[in-house]
């Protein structure tokens, strides 16, 4: 992972973006949940599934082309936006996990995510750097 990237020091490809804030999604989720371990408080975090939305609105030149003739492939195969709701809803009332923390969940199961982000090394240095620039510790 670039730290770099947080503040737009170094430029990188949009989909090598996007992959590192779900690793630091995931980083953030299991290093949270060690330090509220036994206080009855459970943190996980999500994969929705890819759902049809506006997130590309903004998407300008060849990629917008690009994207609009991939989605005429793909828009059948898409999540509603409530089917995408339905982990998230999962995860804050079924008491099946009322237990479970520092979790990534899809589907309404626990995912698999890559090795490296149960790196708990490497979520206490994208901790620290969150700490860093927005100036609040815990």
């Amino acid at each position: 992972m670039d730290f770099t990237h947080f503040k737009g020091e170094t430029e990188a490809a949009p989909y090598t973006l996007y992959a590192e804030t779900k690793l630091c999604n995931i980083l953030t989720t299991r290093y949270m949940a060690e330090q509220i371990r036994g206080t009855g408080v459970t943190v996980n975090c999500i994969h929705p599934g890819i759902v049809r939305t506006e997130l590309a609105r903004n998407v300008k030149g060849w990629r917008k082309w690009g994207m609009w003739f991939i989605g005429l492939f793909v828009t059948p195969f898409l999540k509603s936006a409530k089917e995408g709701a339905q982990t998230s809803i999962y995860l804050a009332v079924d008491p099946k996990v009322e237990k479970i923390s520092g979790e990534y969940f899809g589907d309404c199961r626990i995912g698999r995510a890559t090795l490296l982000s149960r790196d708990m090394g490497l979520a206490k240095k994208l901790w620290e750097a969150s700490e860093n620039l927005t100036g609040v510790t815990i």
